[in-house]
Formats: structure tokens, C-alpha cells, sequence
């Protein structure tokens, strides 16, 4: 069998699921990076925001398998639905040589899982044709990724201006 061919089947409400605990685990994530860069007020707020977000995100979520039309399904390359299961937000993330996690390495680590989480989404919306309800977690990705990316282009900016760029 060759690794592209469309033979797991899967439901549009699976999908959603899978949306579900991925945002749930991702609010664990960065509640608990929150509390592990609590002495940097500025990371610690982003990581509570995007926490907070992703509660928001489950609860939509949630809201569309109870009254929206989800019993729709369509078949995906096995591959495809391995990986959409395999991420978490630490699998990104990377330390330094000391074994540490810095924040500036953390933030960048979501900003990967981020933007991973919306090809898988934006690539199953694909194989359904382009339904509404991915079109939305695709969106909300999309959100975070544009969130992560102002913050960390003004935290650059306010360190460039800090320290002259050196």
C-alpha cells in the first residue's frame, strides 16, 4: 500500500474532536509556561492569553458538534491522520546548552506548533472540500500565529531599541 492512498476514513466531527483536545492540551501547555516564565510579566500574560483563547477555541468547538451538521466524512492518507495526533506544544520547543528553556525559544517553539496545527487543519479542510467548521479552526490557528508573531516582532523591536541592537 503506498503511503498517500486514502484509506483511513474520517468524520468531520472526529475532526473536530481532534480540535478539541488539541486545544485542551494546549491550554495546559501554556498555563504551564505561564508559570514557568512568571518573572517576565510580558511572556507570562501572552502565554495566559493564549490559554485563554484556546478555552474559548474548545468551547466553539464543542458548541459546533452539538448543533451543526458534522456526520459528513471523507477518507485521508494514513499518514496525514498519524501526524495530525503526534504534536504537542513542547515538541517544538528548543533549549539551550545548558538544557534550558528560554522564553524567546519557548515562544518560538508555539509559534511552530501553531503554524504545524493549521497545515494539518487547512489540509484535512482540503479533503473535505472546504467546510465551514475547519475553515474556522483554520482561522482560529491563523489568529494565534498572527498574535505570536506581533508579539515577538514588538519584543524584538523593544530589545533593539533597549539595548542600541547589540
Amino acid at each position: 500500500m503506498l503511503e498517500g492512498e486514502l484509506r483511513h476514513s474520517i468524520s468531520l466531527s472526529e475532526v473536530i474532536r481532534t480540535a478539541i483536545e488539541t486545544e485542551t492540551l494546549s491550554s495546559e501547555f501554556f498555563l504551564r509556561y505561564s508559570d514557568e516564565f512568571k518573572d517576565d510579566e510580558n511572556i507570562c500574560q501572552m502565554f495566559q492569553s493564549l490559554a485563554k483563547d484556546e478555552d474559548e477555541h474548545c468551547r466553539e468547538y464543542k458548541d459546533m458538534l452539538t448543533n451543526q451538521a458534522t456526520e459528513i466524512s471523507t477518507r485521508i492518507p494514513e499518514y496525514q491522520f498519524q501526524q495530525m495526533r503526534k504534536f504537542s506544544p513542547d515538541y517544538f520547543c528548543v533549549y539551550d546548552a545548558n538544557n534550558n528553556l528560554t522564553s524567546d525559544c519557548a515562544m518560538l517553539g508555539v509559534l511552530k506548533y501553531e503554524e504545524k496545527m493549521m497545515i494539518a487543519f487547512n489540509s484535512l479542510n482540503e479533503f473535505f472540500g472546504g467546510v465551514p467548521q475547519i475553515q474556522k479552526i483554520v482561522k482560529r490557528e491563523k489568529e494565534h500565529i498572527n498574535k505570536l508573531r506581533n508579539f515577538m516582532h514588538s519584543r524584538h523591536s523593544t530589545f533593539m531599541l533597549e539595548t542600541g541592537g547589540i
